[in-house]
């Protein structure tokens, strides 16, 4: 459709109702191309600022921002950096709301903190803006710093007979455990702590109980094994124990011995 002015080199000056004038190309056009918006006031196509891909409005209206700029929703417009409290999101490429207990994180979850307002009281702890290690993590002595220590096992098993005689031997149980390298600083501050057991006889190293046969007493037995750091109980195993009593054995060599 032919606007409805030109000038002497049959160029469009001004356009006709429902497009918008292009200066740079003198066209006239239905929408306005990226890096330009509609001023409906002159019925033309103006520039955006050189920050935004795409704006509206006003040339700072961003509502789409140029290569290395970020889009900022508060303000509408596009900045080179991130301001404290968002976070750059590269797939959008905006910055975006850190979680409120953050001043300035690298993602929206309350784990993704970076750094924590000085004046609140609260402080970093892996990744976390908190008064105190978050559930499942505790705080290391002297530091400051949580951890998860059951993250730091590379293996950890927990033997016991599941059925045991007491005719026979001693009821032994034992706890197998290696650290993985991040955690090797802990090993002399984890503890070992057996579930209540009569009479029982722990090893030099915690990792082995024994419980003499004549202390045992019929039917089922519970065994627990709490691995501690600085009291705190941060991984809890527990086992049952089926105890064959003397009836029980007798009565079996009467089963086979009638089979026979």
């Amino acid at each position: 459709m032919p606007g409805y002015t030109c000038d002497e080199n049959k160029q469009f000056q001004t356009c006709s109702e429902g497009f918008f004038y292009l200066s740079s190309t003198f066209e006239c056009l239905r929408f306005c191309p990226d890096g330009y918006f509609i001023q409906e006031e002159s019925n033309t196509c103006e520039k955006c600022s050189p920050n935004c891909k795409t704006c509206e409005k006003n040339p700072n209206l961003c509502k789409t921002c140029s290569n290395d700029t970020f889009y900022d929703e508060s303000i509408n417009s596009c900045i080179s950096k991130c301001k404290d409290g968002t976070y750059i999101e590269t797939i959008v490429n905006a910055c975006l709301k850190c979680d409120k207990t953050c001043l300035t994180c690298i993602g929206k979850e309350k784990w993704e903190c970076l750094s924590c307002d000085i004046n609140s009281e609260l402080k970093l702890i892996n990744g976390y803006c908190t008064k105190k290690c978050s559930e499942k993590l505790i705080e290391i002595q002297n530091s400051g710093d949580c951890i998860d220590f059951n993250d730091c096992f590379e293996s950890l098993t927990f033997n016991y007979p599941k059925i045991f005689s007491i005719a026979s031997i001693n009821f032994k149980a034992n706890l197998e455990y290696k650290l993985n390298e991040n955690c090797l600083q802990y090993k002399d501050d984890i503890s070992i702590s057996w579930g209540p057991i009569p009479d029982v006889i722990i090893s030099d190293d915690k990792l082995r109980i024994e419980v003499p046969v004549y202390k045992l007493i019929d039917g089922n037995m519970m065994i627990n094994v709490d691995l501690k750091y600085n009291n705190q109980t941060f991984k809890s195993l527990s086992g049952n124990s089926v105890m064959i009593t003397n009836k029980v054995i007798i009565y079996l060599k009467f089963l086979k011995n009638k089979k026979l």
